[in-house]
């Protein structure tokens, strides 16, 4: 029960820190009239979207997020290598929430309207992927628990959201 409390406490704590940099990330595209440059580098139709198989879309999610449960192994096998670890994790699961923040910043409304719900579950599944590094870096241990659990739930949360985002839903 305590690995379970924990574990939520750090999918709160990484979704928490995930909008804040999301929402000044959007901020900054606002603020700095930068939407339409932006528009131009993502080259996105909002408004005609392209259809792409839900199991396209899951994959290419979670492969962003396989490198978390591998990092969690590589922390608790080789511990010196926490600090690059930590960065190399915060760098590819930032990445991937600033790159949605700065669309969210560059299109607005036509991006939200597509698929809304997809979003949230991808932040969780980020989040979730996030805090199953962290049980492994904070528990010098793999506590298979924890990183099943984990992974059922990315695997689902990338699946719901893969089915909200693809065209034919």
């Amino acid at each position: 029960m305590a690995a379970a409390r924990s574990v939520l406490r750090d999918i709160r704590r990484v979704t928490l820190a995930a909008l804040a940099a999301g929402a000044l990330a959007a901020g900054v595209v606002v603020v700095l009239a930068a939407g339409a440059r932006l528009r131009a580098w993502f080259g996105l139709t909002p408004e005609q979207p392209v259809d792409v198989p839900v199991a396209e879309l899951w994959l290419d999610n979670a492969r962003a997020l396989l490198l978390a449960f591998g990092a969690a192994a590589l922390v608790v096998w080789w511990p010196r290598a926490r600090v690059a670890l930590d960065v190399l994790v915060c760098f590819v699961l930032g990445a991937n929430v600033l790159l949605v923040a700065v669309a969210f910043g560059a299109y607005g409304e036509p991006l939200l309207r597509l698929a809304p719900g997809h979003y949230v579950l991808e932040l969780l599944a980020v989040a979730t992927a996030g805090a199953a590094y962290l049980d492994a870096r904070r528990e010098g241990e793999l506590r298979s628990h924890v990183v099943l659990g984990c992974a059922i739930a990315v695997a689902l949360l990338l699946l719901g959201a893969a089915v909200l985002e693809s065209a034919g839903a």
